[in-house]
């Protein structure tokens, strides 16, 4: 723009010039000068656009009229021959000024495309950025799950599973789905043996728990759980998981083995991506509880006997320790029952030994329904067998002996048609009046059960 301005002047002060050579040389001279003014028109071509091109001649020929012709230092043949270059000038440049505007239509062109490209070449770089940055993060998700879920192959029970599952999905939760893990409510389910139990929860009260256990696993084990993980912004089957929740199964070869609930009150909270992570890690505790399964069954075949599905005896020599060390830490009462059955060679001897792994089978069943989760029911060996009562004085462990043998007495055994009538005899020993160590808590139980039998059987027997 500016240099566009700077014409107009420039061209005054060269008409100037020329005038002043024509008061100090001939004529000639000043008319030959003229025609250098020329390049002051051909510069107007290449910085003055055509629109503007024709005022700078007419201001071109005014200039030279003006300084000239009124002071005759131009002759008048030159004045017009300058006039004729001036148009000859304008004529010419008209094709060159199109060949100007083109090539500089074609160079802004040109400029825009580059620019574009630019622009293109940096959005792309960002995408592959951005892309690349998330790729990262999935593996380091990823990686993290994997690397997270070794933990559980450390878990040998339930107990323990529970444990190391909470403290994963926190972990989960607050560095993989950027959620605060108290923002969420959550449940954790597992199946042992044949029967669903709550291991473990978050963000509920313990006596709620306890309180609605059982309609709570109800409400989340279903066919549709089974096989996948499902998402309800809606709730979910009358129960109070807020508006987001995420179900996620543990599922070994079709076989349900556990489930896990995450909710919160904000809607849309998980997405499909934190929804495809979630499946990776349910893989790998799903995995984990299998092994649990296993070594719990193994377990289970290793304390149990084979023929009542009681504990055997070294299993009971270790839990009533446990319990004595217990006892003694409360300060509280621990007995133990002793019993065996009267006469029993004399119905193997009767009815055959297979009649005699009946009754024994059915005793075993009966003892278990009369007691608690709590106490400890064993085959100490033969058709012998012994109750843990924690935290029961003699009196009461008296008491409900009693009971189990007269419920005994009454009860007649159907084998194969033949109906068979038993009767036991017991011994009760309590910690710490009788005794304050395993074997001699034992000892005295067993003088007390030999002590029945001596007076006639089918009675208890207090140390």
């Amino acid at each position: 723009m500016k240099n566009k301005l700077i014409l107009y002047p420039a061209f005054a002060v060269s008409a100037a010039v020329i005038y002043v050579l024509g008061l100090f040389f001939k004529n000639s001279v000043a008319d030959y000068a003229v025609f250098l003014l020329g390049i002051l028109i051909l510069l107007a071509v290449k910085m003055i656009p055509r629109g503007e091109f024709k005022f700078f001649l007419v201001f071109a020929w005014l200039a030279t009229a003006t300084l000239a012709f009124p002071l005759k230092t131009i002759s008048p043949a030159a004045l017009l021959i300058c006039c004729l270059w001036y148009l000859s000038l304008y004529v010419f440049s008209i094709p060159f000024g199109d060949a100007e505007l083109k090539l500089n239509d074609r160079e802004q062109e040109l400029m825009n495309k580059k620019k574009n490209l630019e622009e293109i070449k940096r959005e792309s770089v960002s995408t592959a950025e951005k892309e690349d940055d998330n790729i990262e993060s999935e593996i380091k998700g990823i990686t993290s799950l994997y690397t997270a879920a070794k933990d559980l192959s450390f878990a040998i029970k339930f107990d323990d599973m529970a444990v190391i599952i909470k403290e994963i999905l926190k972990k989960v939760l607050k560095y993989n789905f950027k959620i605060e893990p108290d923002s969420v409510n959550v449940l954790l389910a597992f199946k042992k043996r044949d029967s669903f139990y709550i291991a473990a929860s978050m963000g509920y009260d313990d006596e709620f728990i306890k309180e609605k256990e059982q309609e709570l696993i109800k409400s989340v084990i279903n066919d549709k759980t089974q096989l996948e993980i499902s998402y309800s912004s809606s709730g979910n089957d009358n129960m109070d998981f807020h508006k987001s929740v995420l179900k996620v199964p543990f599922v070994v070869e079709k076989r349900l083995l556990g489930i896990m609930i995450i909710s919160a009150p904000v809607e849309n909270l998980f997405n499909a991506k934190q929804v495809e992570n979630m499946k990776i890690l349910a893989n790998q505790i799903a995995i984990s509880l299998e092994k649990v399964n296993l070594y719990e069954e193994i377990q289970q075949i290793s304390v149990t006997d084979s023929l009542t599905g009681l504990f055997v005896h070294r299993y009971f020599q270790e839990k009533l320790e446990d319990e004595i060390k217990r006892a003694g830490r409360y300060d509280n009462h621990l007995s133990l029952v002793m019993c065996d059955i009267d006469f029993f060679k004399k119905i193997n001897d009767t009815y055959g030994h297979l009649a005699g792994d009946f009754i024994l089978k059915q005793l075993a069943v009966m003892l278990k329904n009369h007691t608690t989760p709590a106490e400890t029911v064993a085959r100490y060996g033969g058709e012998e067998f012994v109750i843990i009562m924690p935290d029961t004085d003699k009196e009461a462990a008296h008491a409900k002996a009693v009971k189990i043998r007269k419920d005994l007495e009454k009860t007649k055994l159907n084998f194969n048609g033949t109906l068979i009538s038993i009767t036991v005899s017991m011994g009760v020993s309590t910690y710490p009046g009788d005794a304050v160590s395993r074997r001699n808590l034992v000892e005295q139980a067993d003088k007390a059960l030999y002590a029945s039998k001596n007076n006639g059987r089918n009675r208890v027997t207090k140390a």
